[in-house]
């Protein structure tokens, strides 16, 4: 599956309540770079630990709050676009 998500350009990925799909991220040479936002029901400090330990960048609770939701994907945009500018890649992303 890794090899098939890796033929596409990918900015973020998105977990839905599958922190096995961080490690493996992380853990694949080709994708541990992508920025990771984990979405979640758990509110448990040890499922927080493991999502800081899979080196996840953000971990929204569900219900969801839109506002920290875009506040989470616009900080890795704008991180993203920072890092293409400084780079000299440019900033479009997609």
């Amino acid at each position: 599956m890794n090899s098939q998500i890796a033929e596409r350009p990918i900015e973020i990925l998105i977990v839905d309540d599958n922190p096995g799909d961080v490690r493996l991220t992380k853990e694949d040479s080709a994708l541990k770079n992508i920025p990771v936002v984990i979405l979640t029901g758990s509110r448990e400090i040890d499922d927080i630990i493991k999502a800081n330990n899979l080196r996840a960048d953000y971990y929204v609770t569900k219900p969801i709050d839109l506002e920290e939701f875009i506040m989470a994907v616009k900080s890795i945009v704008d991180s993203l676009l920072n890092q293409r500018e400084i780079a000299g890649g440019g900033g479009v992303i997609g």
